[in-house]
């Protein structure tokens, strides 16, 4: 079974036409002035798209924390820990060397491709907030097994959406349909019947 696609809207808010060459193409490159261009030479933000790959980052960390839940289950208290952050969000609490000018140059970028990287964004968290919720009723059974392919499941389906999001970042097409979305949602009805915004938040609390 998978999470009704009113649950997908409902935790990650507009999701993509199940087709994908609906999906609009960029609008123009971003208009920079010579002087924004020249401060964008030999830093790690693409001079094409004005996004940055650091932001990868943010999904990595809480990749890595469920795939090592089976083995070490106090790890699911850390992902638990984990905040779900916008790209500007991500800068502002990121290590990141040029993280004042990946948050000065993101309201530059096109509306049609930063909608299309938020709408990716959340599609996101949402799976992750389904998969803490899955895992967290898992636990309390002691079954390792199913918690494993919970896990599997849960970072095979966090990489595919994060290749998409570098596809954005780095000034190609995302072609993730809704069926595709559909698909990378698991059966977790029992813990998420009733999942809303605040739900997501509190799963993060």
């Amino acid at each position: 079974m998978r999470l009704p696609i009113q649950q997908i809207d409902a935790c990650a808010g507009k999701v993509l036409d199940g087709n994908p060459a609906a999906i609009p193409p960029h609008s123009g490159e971003p208009v920079v002035s010579e002087s924004l261009r020249a401060r964008l030479v030999g830093t790690n933000i693409s001079p094409v798209t004005l996004l940055a790959t650091d932001y990868l980052n943010h999904f990595n960390e809480i990749i890595m924390m469920l795939e090592l839940v089976v083995d070490q289950p106090e790890m699911l208290e850390e992902a638990r820990a984990w905040k779900p952050l916008g790209y500007a969000e991500h800068f502002r609490f990121s290590q990141f060397v040029e993280r004042d000018l990946a948050i000065e140059v993101y309201d530059l970028i096109p509306g049609t491709v930063r909608g299309r990287l938020e709408d990716l964004v959340a599609q996101t968290h949402a799976r992750v907030a389904a998969a803490i919720a899955e895992l967290s009723d898992c636990a309390a059974g002691g079954d390792s097994a199913r918690l494993r392919q919970i896990c599997d499941n849960a970072a095979g389906d966090l990489h595919r959406f994060i290749d998409q999001i570098s596809v954005v970042i780095h000034g190609g097409e995302a072609a993730l349909g809704q069926p595709d979305i559909d698909g990378m949602f698991p059966a977790v009805e029992a813990a998420t019947s009733a999942l809303g915004q605040d739900d997501i938040d509190d799963l993060f609390k």
